[in-house]
């Protein structure tokens, strides 16, 4: 997920409180979750290093897994290939769930003119993703969750690669007490694969990578009874090592975190909250430090907030641990990613205008972000690829909307404007970021059946860092029917990218298309 105009891994995603972030890529992979299993999903968009740590430097997601829930059984099978299914069940304070994910693959897709034009099939882009969560709650909680897939490595439309595979899988083990006094402990071991017996381009290759991480926390709250003030101080210690064929003997790194959280509640209607935290990690000779603060009003039917911040985070350690070659090498002056400042201000508003449901909402923002890591080639390295900092610009804003006219029928919409530059005046956006984005919701409730359409659209993103070679802007349009003929039984089917657009997400890499998937869900009494 990217917020704001980032990077996936600018981006912090939890799943019930734990980081679903990748140690090593620092991405999160949503599709290792399913929706079925999800009860909310929380966006924190903004710099909110201070509260929540690493990798939030752009926002948190926030997943919390459903509870309380009957036990349920879904099958589902789709176009080129895509078959899945979800079980998910609750006894007491356990729930478990397990699932299946089909990738789509051997689907049509014109062919550039560098390769000839016309029509070819897109091969090696199928596999499998498999997850389970088993969770006992409570005051004591106790988690373990992973993930495994099993995948095509297509390789660009340019120069694809029908041989090449990569397969992962990872396992996370977690013990949390909650009260006055949290505690929390968990471990993830990783490992993932790569290889190719015959690519069209240089000698076969199979590498392998493991790895390890374990984190420790601990947290105290101070809510004096009678007292307007909440206060929270909390530490925490974390490791993390990789070994593998590219990646160097000893990559490890060790984490050290300090934080205060303060919030004040004056009158009913005002509300602030503050933040500050401190960081270390292997490699830093002194701590680096967050600080953000929330301000919230309501007044009448109308919600007001500002805030302003900063945040820090390390650089992924895919960027700090690799074996160097092929004209790619590794950056011994890597620093840390800072947003060094960052304000924003919103108003949201939920009640009744003219006789209908309405929520608005409306948020601002504008900050600066020293030494962001972008790949390119560096002149002082005699134009070797690396990683590398550079100071970035980013602002914009987000507005969202929700009507209800009839009882049974909603309609939602949101739009978002993320200018990402270089400091000066002319500066093309980053690559791969879209300036703006649309998206419309629109459902219709009935008895036995539900309606909904959906529509997203993305606009031209820039490929390189010139601005001049740009990828299209695309929409795209899904459409949905869901009936329960009988008690528990629901049947589904969705139309995604109805208007057939097959955009790409990355340059030569196409989706594949209009595609039709039909879902059976079968829920206990």
């Amino acid at each position: 997920p990217t917020l704001r105009g980032s990077a996936p891994d600018e981006v912090l995603v939890l799943l019930d409180g734990l980081p679903l972030n990748d140690p090593y890529t620092g991405r999160a992979d949503l599709r290792r979750v399913p929706t079925a299993t999800v009860e909310e999903v929380r966006l924190h968009p903004g710099a909110q290093g201070a509260a929540f740590g690493g990798r939030a430097i752009a926002g948190v997601v926030e997943i919390v897994s459903r509870s309380n829930a009957p036990a349920e059984l879904s099958l589902s099978a789709g176009s080129y290939g895509r078959v899945g299914g979800v079980a998910a069940a609750q006894v007491g304070s356990i729930a478990a769930s397990v699932s299946r994910e089909g990738l789509a693959s051997d689907y049509a897709y014109s062919v550039p003119p560098v390769r000839g034009t016309g029509e070819a099939t897109r091969l090696n882009t199928g596999g499998q993703i498999w997850s389970f969560n088993l969770r006992r709650a409570g005051e004591t909680e106790l988690l373990l969750r992973g993930s495994a897939s099993e995948r095509g490595l297509p390789g660009p439309v340019t120069n694809p690669t029908p041989s090449a595979h990569a397969s992962d899988w990872s396992v996370l083990g977690a013990v949390r007490h909650r009260g006055d006094l949290d505690i929390g402990a968990d471990v993830q071991l990783l490992q993932s694969r790569f290889r190719d017996p015959s690519p069209p381009l240089g000698a076969s290759y199979d590498s392998e990578s493991k790895g390890l991480e374990t984190n420790l926390r601990f947290a105290r709250q101070f809510l004096p009874d009678g007292s307007r003030l909440g206060l929270r101080l909390g530490m925490g210690a974390g490791y993390t090592a990789y070994q593998g064929d590219n990646i160097p003997a000893g990559s490890h790194q060790t984490r050290g975190s300090l934080d205060l959280q303060a919030t004040w509640r004056g009158a009913e209607r005002l509300t602030l909250s503050s933040s500050g935290r401190l960081d270390w990690w292997t490699g830093l000779s002194l701590p680096v430090g967050s600080l953000r603060a929330d301000l919230r009003y309501a007044l009448g039917g109308i919600i007001l907030n500002a805030a302003a911040g900063s945040a820090v985070t390390a650089p992924v350690l895919a960027d700090l641990f690799f074996r160097e070659g092929n004209g790619v090498r590794v950056n011994p002056n890597l620093q840390p990613e800072r947003v060094r400042w960052e304000v924003e201000v919103g108003a949201r508003h939920a009640g009744r205008v003219e006789g209908l449901e309405v929520e608005l909402g409306l948020r601002g923002f504008a900050g600066r972000v020293d030494d962001m890591v972008l790949w390119g080639q560096s002149p002082g390295y005699r134009f070797a690829w690396m990683p590398q900092n550079f100071d970035v610009i980013r602002r914009g804003g987000e507005a969202t909307m929700t009507i209800r006219p009839l009882q049974r029928f909603r309609v939602s919409a949101s739009g978002s404007l993320s200018r990402l530059t270089r400091p000066w005046d002319g500066a093309p956006q980053l690559p791969y970021r879209p300036v703006y984005t649309v998206a419309a919701t629109a459902t219709w409730d009935a008895a036995v059946w539900r309606l909904d359409a959906r529509w997203h659209l993305v606009s031209e993103r820039n490929r390189d860092y010139s601005g001049v070679n740009q990828m299209p802007s695309y929409a795209l349009l899904g459409v949905g029917v869901e009936v329960s003929p009988y008690r528990g039984f629901r049947l589904r089917a969705d139309l995604e990218d109805a208007l057939d657009r097959q955009p790409a997400y990355i340059a030569g890499y196409p989706t594949s298309g209009r595609s039709l998937t039909a879902t059976l869900s079968y829920q206990l009494p």
